[in-house]
C-alpha cells in the first residue's frame, strides 16, 4: 500500500492558473503514513502548538517515501486541516525543527512571466515501514473524506494519542467486527494492522489526564474533545459481555459527501470575499 496522498488529487485553477483546493470526488481508504509512537510517549506531540498539530498529519500525508520531501499548497493544508491561512503559517513556524522539517521555497520559470518564488516545499522525517509498536497508520481518508478538518483542535490533538494507546485483542476485535474475515491471523503485526480498522481502549484504562497531557490539551476540554472525535467517526462507544470501552478507528469507518463538503467550501470562500470588500 502506497503511504502517500497522490498529489493531483483534489484541485482546480483560478483565472491566474494558480490552484484552489476542490474537496476531491474520489476517497483513497488505502494510503497511510506511519505516525511514530515515540512523538506521543516522548511528549514532542504535546508540546506543538494547535495548529501544528492540525496541520502536521496533512503535510505528512503527501510525502513522499523516497525523497522525504512534499508540497501541498497553503490552501490545500489549510482546507484538509480545518485551519485559516494565517493559522497554517503558524504552525509551518511552530513545526520548525521537528522531526527534521525543513521549509523552503525554490524560484520558478514561467514562460511569458519570468521567475518567480514557487510553493513551499516541506520536508519531513518519517518511518517508510514500523511495527505495530512504533508506529500507527494513520490513513489519508480521514483527510480527504473531511473528517479530520471538521474535528475541533483539542479533537486533532487528542486522536494521534488515543490510537497510540489503543491496543489490538483478536477475540474481542472478531466480535466487533463482523466483517471480519476468519482467514487473518490473530497476530499483531505489521500486516495485520493494515487491514483492520479500529484498536481497542477498555473503559478501565480510559486514563483523561493522562490522555489530555500526552496531547497537551486541558483536562477541563477533553471530554469535548472526546464527542468530536466521535461525532466525526474517530472513535466509538462499545458496550458488548465481551468488551466495555472504545473502538478508534485506524481506518475510517465513513467519510462525507464531496458535493456537501464542497458546498461549505463555497461559503467559506464568499464569506472571505465579502469581509474584504
Amino acid at each position: 500500500m502506497a503511504p502517500t496522498i497522490p498529489g493531483a488529487t483534489g484541485g482546480c485553477q483560478d483565472f491566474m492558473g494558480w490552484t484552489m483546493f476542490i474537496w476531491p470526488s474520489d476517497v483513497n481508504w488505502e494510503t497511510f503514513f506511519w505516525l511514530p509512537k515515540r512523538w506521543i510517549i516522548e511528549m514532542d506531540w504535546a508540546n506543538l502548538s494547535l495548529s501544528a498539530k492540525s496541520i502536521l498529519p496533512v503535510i505528512a500525508a503527501h510525502v513522499d517515501r523516497k525523497s522525504g520531501i512534499a508540497f501541498p499548497s497553503e490552501d490545500r493544508i489549510g482546507h484538509l486541516a480545518g485551519r485559516t491561512p494565517k493559522s497554517v503559517r503558524q504552525g509551518v513556524k511552530d513545526l520548525d525543527g521537528f522531526a527534521d522539517f525543513k521549509v523552503w521555497r525554490e524560484r520558478q520559470r514561467i514562460e511569458g512571466l519570468g521567475t518567480r518564488w514557487g510553493s513551499k516545499r516541506y520536508r519531513l522525517h518519517l518511518p517508510k515501514q514500523a511495527g505495530p509498536n512504533e508506529a500507527f497508520p494513520f490513513r489519508s481518508c480521514f483527510l480527504l473524506g473531511g473528517n479530520w478538518s471538521l474535528l475541533t483542535s483539542a479533537a486533532r490533538a487528542l486522536y494521534p494519542v488515543l490510537a497510540t494507546v489503543s491496543k489490538w485483542d483478536a477475540d474481542i476485535y472478531k466480535e466487533l467486527d463482523l466483517e471480519w474475515s476468519d482467514n487473518h491471523e490473530p497476530m499483531d503485526t505489521a500486516e495485520e494492522y493494515g487491514t483492520r480498522r479500529f484498536n481497542l481502549i477498555e473503559e478501565a484504562e480510559l486514563n483523561l489526564a493522562l490522555f489530555s497531557e500526552l496531547a497537551g490539551i486541558s483536562r477541563r476540554g477533553i471530554k469535548d474533545a472526546m464527542k468530536s472525535l466521535e461525532e466525526r467517526g474517530f472513535i466509538e462507544r462499545e458496550s458488548t459481555e465481551l468488551f466495555c470501552g472504545w473502538k478508534v478507528y485506524i481506518r475510517a469507518s465513513y467519510t462525507y459527501k464531496r458535493k456537501w463538503l464542497n458546498g461549505l467550501l463555497a461559503k467559506q470562500r464568499q464569506n472571505v470575499a465579502e469581509d474584504s470588500t
